[in-house]
C-alpha cells in the first residue's frame, strides 16, 4: 500500500456502516481493495478522525460486495418510491449474516492508521443508480 499525498482519489467499494461519512467498508487504496473501519469512541462521545485499514482477501471481498448488492438493490426500491418490506428480507439475511460476522473482526496488529478525505456523492439516492464516493487516505502511522 502506498502512502497517500499522490492526490489520487479511489473508490468507495461498499459500506455499510454510515454517521455523517462511510465509517465502515471497502475501498480502494493504491488499487487494492482494503478494509476501513472507525469505531464510535465512548471516550470522545464521537467518531475519531483516524481510521484503521488492512487488506481484504479475495473471498471476504466477494462476500462483502454481495453485501452490497443486497443493500443497494433495496435502496434502489425504497429511493424509486415501490416500498419494499423491512430490510433485509428473508432472502438476504444470510448475505447480512455474514457480513455482520466479518464487520466484527478486530483489525489486524499491521492494520494502518489513516486519515481520509472523502468526496462524497452529493445525490445520496439510490433509485436506479449506486452514489460514486471516493476517498484519499493520508497515513499517520
Amino acid at each position: 500500500m502506498t502512502d497517500a499525498g499522490d492526490g489520487a482519489f479511489e473508490p468507495v467499494l461498499s459500506y455499510l456502516g454510515w454517521w455523517d461519512c462511510p465509517r465502515s467498508g471497502v475501498a480502494l487504496v493504491g488499487g487494492e481493495p482494503y478494509y476501513f473501519d472507525c469505531q464510535f469512541s465512548e471516550e470522545l462521545d464521537d467518531y475519531p478522525g483516524q481510521f484503521r485499514l488492512w487488506p481484504i482477501s479475495g473471498d471476504d471481498l466477494a462476500g462483502e460486495l454481495e453485501a452490497w448488492q443486497a443493500w443497494a438493490a433495496w435502496r434502489d426500491q425504497y429511493d424509486s418510491g415501490r416500498r419494499p418490506g423491512p430490510f433485509p428480507g428473508d432472502r438476504d439475511v444470510a448475505i447480512m449474516e455474514r457480513a455482520r460476522r466479518r464487520r466484527q473482526r478486530q483489525p489486524p496488529p499491521d492494520a494502518r492508521t489513516a486519515i481520509p478525505e472523502w468526496r462524497l456523492d452529493r445525490n445520496r439516492s439510490f433509485a436506479g443508480r449506486i452514489p460514486a464516493d471516493m476517498v484519499r487516505w493520508v497515513f499517520v502511522d
